[in-house]
């Protein structure tokens, strides 16, 4: 009798768990053929040491960098199109292992592949299909087989060495270097088949099972649908029985393992044989993966891949209606209420949620459990109402204005939209004077000798029959207060603008997004205890955790970047170690202790310069451009990093050492340089990847541009030398005196040659300033009181006078005016005559006063 009670006890609280490992999905990202997969068949998942992402198909190989999927066939080199599995080297090199029994190498720096040269030996091999582990060593393969315990050697000359062992007996499990089977790389483990004495005799069969070995104090034996858990010394641990068959099983982490199931998804057990997680159940699963980012991704024979970003964050869907959850509360039983947005409110019991309530009109709700009379309060935008033991009672109507105000305060009679409610109590806190000058009623808490308001114009103090206006304390409070929150004498004040305010004793203050805030606009406070508050916004979820020193605090952060399918944050509640969040995109839960962990940056993004692209010519060896002539100056530069967080999303800074000194922002892959002058440049980048902060590692390229002969010192000299000889001969022959407008122009083009000094203008168009090279006009053209500035690139349409844009020219003598609406540079006249000139293909007028300026202006 005993046996059979504990026997139904131990099934009941089987149950449960089961209930609450299923309760929740994870989201994912499904990737197939239609984002660009080969096949939604995949067999192996594998990161090379550039950080791209690999997947082995059933036809061909694919990569993926984040942003876009690559595939290769037997076209682009590889052996054969059916992959099976992955095989990381100690050098990073790759080696594949096909169906049609071949071997080749992906080079992840060259992108290319290479056969293995004794491919026909492998038809050697009659256990060819249950190899399980493949290690090059001095240019000799070790092969490990499920069917076998020790290893086969192909060595360097082809031959076939057989290291295979019968009993587990005779495998040194502590040397190593000696047993081929553990040189491998440390992701795989190794297999074998053998009837194990212990196993047998307990169980009174031959088992022809499985072995893995992926920790050091444990070997998991897997037969068909059985598995068992041993340590070291091959003490019995644990059997498990599964519904389907076992197909494949691997590392999952340090402490953990993984196995796919025959349409039964993919478990992942503590290395104890405690069940951990359940992935797709219907799926037949063919790999986990862990990326650089602690992404998980699952292969699948049908479905292609699914990516979870965050492996913690449960999705809840309850409404089957509804996304939107507007409002969480809990009772004392630490069950949990839902509020959605079209007025259903639903109770959670043994991890079931079941519906207690729905507005008529389908308008969202607020509710709020209070502990003191243990009743559940529901508030609407025209009735209140409260839980009775089988039922929903209305309390009262809003008669004199709109509020859906209940203060969630656990220790103090409830308050609902300015009403004190109880069993024998309904009385109206602010007078109807007061709430006429009152923009909306948000929330109410209890305060000394009266109550906090929140309201849309900011926060309010009610006390001895008065109101005072809190913004006339601090003018933090002059904003809408969304939520108003009290922690032993410490209030919390959720503003939209400034943040979180503090009101502790007689002291105020902000923390606000300047602070770590993931935003200023704050809708709810959820104070767990003194130390440690959680704060929603419409950018995440943040916790506070402050130190003995009120002033002294960390803040931690869960939004879009960590998994969390909507930012848009409606309410938080924690019950035991689990934050459930209330989100536009549904209900979900994150375990505490994961968001008190430190949230260091990632230091791997592989961030890289891909190419440069110089006056339209393209260059991806870089070390080519260090050096450029004077006209190779408008540079394209490429880069990229990899995030599969981010995904398309990633952000990069950068900035032109040389050029600029502040710092660009940007989620484009490449930037854009024209016409830069000579000189030396570092063109130097940055970017978060999937980070919180910036990596401050930057990767950089250095180039120089030389300077156009005529700017050198030596040309600069022989112009010197020629200007003199110039001068003398004009003097000498009196040009001066024949011709002084002709000596001027042919003067001043000399001395244009030696300044080397680009001119810039700034000018404004739809509200930007421009910084523009004087040099790349090509004339201005007056229309009324706008001005046309056009360059070879763009026209620029500027507000300005004609004259107020002559004036402003630093370099006015390389412009002439040859009408009253025309401003022309002089080096962009292509021919002339007294009527018109042509620049750029183009006629302008010339006027009767400046014929003769035109007539006399020499070329340059």
């Amino acid at each position: 009798m005993k046996k059979l009670f504990i026997k139904s006890v131990c099934c009941t609280l089987l149950f449960f768990i089961s209930k609450l490992i299923t309760a929740q999905s994870f989201i994912y990202t499904n990737y197939s053929t239609a984002d660009g997969l080969s096949s939604s068949e995949v067999y192996d998942i594998t990161q090379d040491k550039n950080g791209y992402l690999w997947f082995a198909t059933d036809r061909g190989l694919t990569r993926y960098d984040g942003y876009e999927f690559k595939k290769y066939t037997t076209n682009d080199g590889i052996d054969d199109l059916v992959i099976l599995n992955f095989y990381e080297q100690n050098d990073g090199t790759i080696l594949c292992i096909t169906l049609n029994r071949k071997l080749f190498f992906i080079n992840p720096d060259t992108d290319s592949f290479t056969s293995y040269k004794y491919n026909r030996v492998l038809k050697q091999i009659t256990d060819y299909n249950a190899i399980i582990n493949i290690t090059k060593k001095e240019d000799s393969l070790y092969i490990n087989l499920a069917t076998s315990l020790g290893y086969l050697k192909i060595n360097q000359e082809g031959i076939i060495e057989n290291k295979l062992i019968s009993c587990i007996k005779d495998l040194d499990m502590s040397n190593k270097n000696i047993d081929a089977s553990y040189i491998k790389h440390p992701k795989q483990g190794f297999s074998a088949s053998l009837s194990f004495d212990k196993i047998k005799k307990k169980y009174e069969k031959n088992c022809h099972i499985y072995l893995d070995r992926p920790f050091e104090d444990y070997f998991i034996f897997i037969d068909r649908k059985e598995m068992y858990v041993l340590n070291t010394t091959t003490d019995f641990l644990k059997r498990i029985v599964n519904d389907n068959i076992t197909v494949v099983t691997g590392t999952y982490d340090s402490n953990h393992f993984w196995i796919g199931l025959n349409h039964g998804g993919g478990k992942v057990f503590s290395k104890d044989g405690k069940l951990k997680y359940h992935f797709f159940p219907n799926k037949t699963v063919t790999k986990f993966f862990v990326d650089h980012e602690g992404g998980l991704w699952i292969g699948t024979t049908d479905s292609g891949v699914y990516y979870i970003k965050n492996k913690y964050i449960g999705s809840h869907a309850i409404s089957t209606s509804c996304k939107d959850v507007t409002s969480l509360t809990k009772n004392k039983k630490n069950q949990l209420y839902v509020a959605y947005s079209n007025g259903e409110v639903y109770k959670q019991k043994n991890y079931q949620y079941k519906k207690l309530w729905e507005s008529k009109n389908k308008h969202p709700v607020k509710i709020q459990y209070n502990q003191k009379v243990k009743k559940l309060f529901i508030d609407t935008y025209n009735f209140s109402y409260q839980e009775e033991v089988n039922s929903i009672q209305k309390i009262n109507s809003h008669k004199y204005f709109v509020s859906r105000a209940i203060s969630d305060n656990p220790n103090r009679l409830p308050v609902l939209t300015n009403r004190i409610i109880d069993d024998t109590i309904n009385v109206q806190i602010l007078p109807h004077t007061y709430t006429k000058k009152i923009n909306r009623i948000l929330d109410i808490e209890y305060a000394n000798e009266g109550y906090f308001f929140g309201t849309l114009s900011g926060g309010y103090h009610y006390k001895k029959d008065s109101l005072y206006a809190l913004k006339e304390i601090d003018s933090h409070f002059k904003v809408r207060i969304e939520d108003i929150d009290k922690v032993d004498k410490r209030y919390y004040f959720a503003s939209l603008g400034n943040g979180v305010i503090v009101m502790d004793k007689d002291s105020t203050f902000t923390i606000k997004e300047s602070d770590g805030l993931s935003s200023d606009i704050i809708t709810e406070i959820y104070p767990k205890n003194n130390k440690e508050v959680f704060v929603t916004s419409n950018t995440g979820l943040n916790k506070i955790t402050f130190s003995n020193d009120l002033k002294n605090y960390t803040v931690s952060k869960l939004s879009i970047d960590e998994g969390l399918p909507s930012n848009h944050i409606n309410d938080v509640e924690v019950i035991n170690d689990t934050i459930w969040i209330a989100t536009k995109k549904g209900l979900f839960s994150y375990p505490e202790k994961k968001m008190d962990l430190k949230q260091e940056t990632i230091s791997r993004d592989w961030l890289k310069i891909e190419s440069v692209t110089i006056n339209n010519k393209f260059e991806n060896q870089l070390n080519k451009i260090s050096a450029l002539n004077y006209n190779e100056n408008t540079l394209e530069i490429k880069f990229s990093a990899i995030s599969f967080k981010k995904n398309k999303d990633v952000l990069y800074r950068y900035r032109l050492v040389g050029l600029e000194n502040n710092w660009n922002i940007t989620q484009n892959k490449s930037v854009k340089y024209n016409h830069l002058t000579a000189g030396k440049y570092t063109f130097e980048i940055q970017t978060k990847g999937g980070n919180i902060v910036w990596n401050t590692k930057s990767t950089t390229l250095t180039f120089k541009i030389h300077l156009p002969f005529w700017k050198t010192w030596w040309f600069n000299t022989l112009i010197l030398i020629a200007i003199s000889v110039i001068i003398y001969m004009f003097f000498k022959f009196k040009i001066l005196s024949y011709d002084k407008e002709l000596f001027k122009e042919l003067l001043f083009l000399v001395l244009k040659k030696l300044n080397g000094k680009s001119q810039h203008i700034i000018i404004k168009e739809s509200g930007i300033e421009i910084k523009l090279d004087t040099s790349l006009i090509h004339y201005a053209k007056s229309a009324g009181n706008y001005l046309e500035i056009v360059t070879l690139e763009k026209t620029y349409v500027v507000r300005k006078k004609m004259g107020d844009f002559e004036k402003n020219l630093p370099d006015k003598e390389n412009f002439i005016r040859v009408h009253r609406s025309y401003i022309i540079r002089k080096d962009k006249i292509e021919s002339k005559n007294t009527k018109w000139v042509k620049v750029n293909g183009e006629q302008i007028p010339v006027s009767r006063n400046n014929k003769e300026k035109i007539d006399k202006m020499v070329f340059y």
